[in-house]
């Protein structure tokens, strides 16, 4: 690099990230656990909080060493707790760490009025990296501090991990420094809402101020700071915090020759798929597999769609998953048919074998769980990914399967895997797969309501389709937990129909005394028509959102309440037409009254007609659902003769 070249890469540098009005903090360095830092007083600016990382210091380094480079991440962290948290190693990023690239495990807390620093590192053998940290650790106390150092070798410079700034508890201090020499070129990309106090890029010098280089190209040290960083607080309708806790990833864009390394560009999505379709694991497990015999007792004929559904709901019954995900088969498929249990992917991949052998075009597809945030198209990588399902290419269309859940029925898909996009698997990248279909969950409620022995009595008849059936499907035996009555309301002959397929829906039907609900007044009679899966109260209690809204899957409620009256019955007061929606009319809410000789009829409908919004719709969500959560609390008033 000439010095025109690099004095314009500084100047391009030095105007993209404004490092003049920036903090200029000193390097990091930890400072000795004093007694004032021990001791259980509460938190003054976050007194809610349980603990609080003091400081959290990651380093990336390339050190030569004959042909190639040792790649060291280093990570230092404090973490002082008050009380019994949830916190644990696995929600701290440090499940990523093996157990023997852990250099110190201390544990500080007040012995006798004095500091005490206790060695722990042989108690990290035995921790649960997925439960609390504070019931983890033998005798950890509040007020007391824990502090880990890890170093961990990279094996590529592919394989650079991300830094995160935000966690669920307040953050004093955290960095991600690097030092990267120039033949690697790493894109950095952020996320999150907290701003950066430091974010530099700058040539690294010696103690005598001349840049250092090796081979000929610079050393480029990287600095990111974040200070003072608030819990992060989950809101409803935000399936992971992952999507916007503060981070940055790193993508190699560039390798430049230099000695083993050859000049390359960073990895495509093409790559990707190219590469895993060759993975023994993936592919290679359903190469390998033979049923000829199964297939025989299946009696298959010519029928495309027959063989699909006798196959599928065949692996469905047999099979049970055994609780793991992935995207990878760790044992063959011959050992995970004859032992009747496998992981997601063994389970789909299995499902994929068996229908390629009976001649259907399949393919497997891997996503992200919406759970673990969306996949980052930036960063092409099969680490993202985490769950396997199968896709079949039948008559033009395509079809998502899912064998690993009796429940789930052909071309429906958990809701934690309606994640926008799957990639297929294929000798070439063909395509991405659209993962949020447009099926709809549906619930209709048709109540029957009249006065008869001085009581208002109903039968009620509920039907759940698709995704609020699928809900349902393990667990259809208790009313209270298929479907919320009001309290006070007693229930008899009550008749659950459980139908064979999810999409046929589920069948519910009841006799109702509402009398302890009706608010009687003399003759005068006053009750609210809609008491059954009533829209009780808004979802959202956040004054202000910054997070987009991202619900579950797309529904339709419908309540349909007929009130039948008799000559010795009167209607006073009833509620009026209305209806209510967002401004641009996909969120909307229809309430529609028709009076009729003897009969009342109030019908009631809530649909949302897309899934993502942005945080610009919030304002819109608070005064749909305070206006709609009014409706619901309209009433009726008769007046009834006689005793």
């Amino acid at each position: 690099m000439n010095k025109i070249t690099l004095l314009f890469f500084l100047l391009v540098i030095s105007s993209f990230f404004d490092l003049s009005a920036q903090k200029n903090l000193k390097p990091f360095v930890a400072q000795d656990v004093k007694k004032g830092d021990l001791g259980n007083k509460a938190f003054k600016d976050f007194p809610g909080s349980t603990a609080r990382i003091v400081f959290d210091y990651g380093v990336l380094t390339f050190t030569p060493n004959g042909e190639e480079f040792v790649i060291e991440i280093k990570r230092h962290l404090r973490i002082k707790f008050l009380k019994d948290t949830l916190i644990s190693a696995h929600t701290l990023g440090l499940s990523y760490f093996e157990k023997d690239e852990i250099e110190s495990l201390s544990h500080f807390s007040i012995v006798n009025g004095d500091i005490q620093k206790k060695d722990i590192k042989d108690q990290w053998e035995e921790l649960n990296l997925y439960t609390s940290l504070s019931s983890e650790i033998e005798n950890l106390n509040s007020g007391d501090i824990l502090e880990f150092e890890f170093k961990a070798s990279i094996e590529s410079p592919e394989d650079v991990p991300g830094w995160q700034f935000e966690y669920e508890i307040p953050v004093d201090y955290s960095e991600w420094y690097s030092e990267i020499p120039g033949m690697f070129s790493y894109r950095p990309t952020f996320k999150g809402y907290v701003e950066l106090t430091v974010n530099s890029s700058e040539l690294l010098k010696d103690n005598k101020n001349k840049w250092i280089e090796i081979g000929g190209f610079y050393i480029y040290q990287n600095r990111y700071v974040c200070l003072d960083i608030a819990p992060f607080k989950k809101v409803i309708y935000s399936p992971s915090s992952k999507n916007y806790l503060t981070a940055v990833d790193f993508y190699l864009e560039k390798v430049k020759a230099y000695k083993s390394y050859k000049e390359m560009n960073g990895q495509t999505w093409e790559q990707v798929s190219s590469q895993l379709y060759r993975e023994e694991k993936l592919f290679g497990r359903t190469k390998s597999f033979k049923a000829d015999e199964l297939l025989k007792a299946f009696s298959l004929d010519s029928s495309q769609d027959r063989t699909i559904i006798l196959i599928y709901n065949w692996l469905k019954s047999e099979m049970t998953w055994n609780g793991e995900i992935g995207i990878f088969a760790e044992n063959p498929l011959d050992q995970v048919l004859a032992n009747r249990e496998g992981s997601i992917a063994e389970i789909n991949l299995l499902l994929c074998a068996l229908l390629d052998l009976a001649g259907i075009n399949a393919s497997p597809v891997i996503l992200r769980s919406i759970d673990q945030g969306e996949v980052n198209m930036e960063l092409p990588g099969s680490s993202q990914f985490n769950y396997l399902i199968t896709l079949v290419d039948l008559k033009g269309f395509q079809v998502l399967l899912d064998a690993s859940d009796p429940c789930l029925d052909i071309n429906l898909l958990r809701p934690v895997c309606l994640n926008q996009k799957g990639l297929k698997i294929s000798p070439r990248f063909e395509e991405w797969i659209e993962l949020e279909e447009d099926r709809v969950a549906k619930i209709k409620i048709v109540t029957q309501s009249s006065v008869q022995n001085k009581k208002l009595v109903a039968n009620v008849n509920v039907s759940k389709l698709n995704y609020f059936a699928f809900e349902d499907c393990k667990n259809f035996s208790d009313i209270n937990d298929i479907i919320h009555i009001e309290p006070g309301v007693v229930i008899s002959d009550l008749e659950l129909s459980k139908q064979d397929s999810v999409l046929s829906g589920n069948r519910i039907s009841f006799n109702a005394d509402l009398d302890l609900i009706v608010d009687k007044s003399g003759s005068t009679w006053t009750f609210k028509p809609f008491w059954i899966d009533p829209i009780q109260s808004s979802p959202f209690i956040e004054k202000e959102r910054k997070f987009p809204i991202v619900f579950p899957y797309l529904f339709e409620y419908n309540w349909n309440f007929v009130f039948n009256f008799s000559d010795n019955i009167s209607i006073l007061d009833f509620p009026k037409s209305q209806e209510i929606s967002v401004p641009d009319k996909s969120i909307r809410f229809a309430y529609q009254v028709t009076p009729l000789d003897g009969v009342l009829q109030i019908n009631a409908q809530f649909i949302i007609f897309q899934r993502r919004y942005g945080a610009g719709i919030y304002n819109d969500l608070l005064d749909f659902y305070e206006a709609m959560e009014k409706l619901f609390n309209e009433e009726i008033k008769i007046k009834v003769k006689g005793k």
